[in-house]
C-alpha cells in the first residue's frame, strides 16, 4: 500500500539521517527472513540514531505501546513516554489515521514512512519524519516495531504533538519480488493490489478484495 504524501521542495535526501541509519540497519538484519526478529536488535548498530529511536509493542488492533523510547522522542512531550500509547505523540484529530497506519504495519505487515509537522505550528511543510519497521517476536508473530522519529527543531512552547501530512506504506515482500513504486502526491492513497475494487474511508483508500498483498507494478 502506498499512501501518498507531500514533501517540502528541495528537501535533502540526507536530511533525516537517523531515519536512514535505522532503516539501513533493519534491512541489514533481514537476511533470508522477510522481517527481522526483535531479539536481534542491538543498540550498538544504531548508536548515532538511538536518541530518536523507539520500540513499539502491539497491544490491541490499531494500538501500540512505547516499550523503549530515546531521549529525543520523550522530549516531544517533555516527559518519559515509555509505557504510553504511541498516539501520545500524535495530534488528537489525526490519531485515527495513525491507528490505520499501525494496523497496516502489524497486519500486512508493512513498513511505513510518515511526513509530519508540529500541530501547533499549523504548517504544511515537513518538519519531522517517522519510520515504522516491523519486527517478529519469539513466536514469529509481528508484534513489535522498530521506529525512529526525527525532527528539525523542537518548538519551545511546551508539550507538542505531531500532525501527519501523509505517508508511504509498503508491504513487506520476499527477496526477489518487486515492491510498489513510491509515488508522491497530497491527500491521496493508492493501494497495491486489485485496483478495480477499493473503497475510500476517512481520506484513505483501502483494498476490499483478497488477496491484499497482490502487487501491481506501474511503469
Amino acid at each position: 500500500m502506498i499512501r501518498l504524501s507531500r514533501g517540502r521542495k528541495g528537501m535533502s535526501a540526507s536530511r533525516f539521517a537517523a531515519i536512514k541509519e535505522v532503516e539501513a540497519y533493519w534491512h541489514g538484519l533481514r537476511g533470508d527472513n522477510d522481517i527481522p526478529e526483535r531479539s536481534k536488535i542491538d543498540p550498538r548498530g544504531i548508536q548515532n540514531a538511538l536518541p530518536y529511536s523507539f520500540i513499539l509493542e502491539c497491544v490491541a488492533p490499531r494500538v501500540a505501546r512505547l516499550r523503549i523510547a530515546g531521549s529525543k522522542v520523550s522530549d516531544v512531550l517533555g516527559l518519559d513516554v515509555r509505557g504510553m500509547p504511541a498516539t501520545c505523540l500524535i495530534a488528537p484529530r489525526r490519531r485515527a489515521l495513525f491507528g490505520d497506519i499501525l494496523e497496516d504495519v502489524f497486519e500486512m505487515p508493512a513498513k511505513a514512512t510518515i511526513n509530519m509537522t508540529w500541530d501547533k505550528a499549523r504548517s504544511s511543510t515537513v518538519q519531522a519524519q517517522m519510520i515504522l519497521l516491523p519486527l517478529q517476536d519469539h513466536e514469529g508473530k509481528t508484534t513489535r516495531v522498530l521506529g525512529c522519529l526525527q525532527y528539525d527543531v523542537l518548538p519551545r512552547s511546551g508539550a507538542q504533538t505531531l500532525m501527519p501530512l501523509g505517508s508511504v506504506v509498503k508491504p513487506i515482500v520476499h527477496f526477489g519480488q518487486f515492491s510498489s513504486p513510491n509515488v508522491q502526491s497530497q491527500g491521496l492513497t493508492v493501494v497495491a493490489g486489485n485496483p478495480a475494487v477499493s473503497s475510500i474511508k476517512q481520506g484513505r483508500e483501502t483494498e476490499t478484495a483478497a488477496p491484499r498483498l497482490t502487487l501491481v507494478q506501474n511503469d
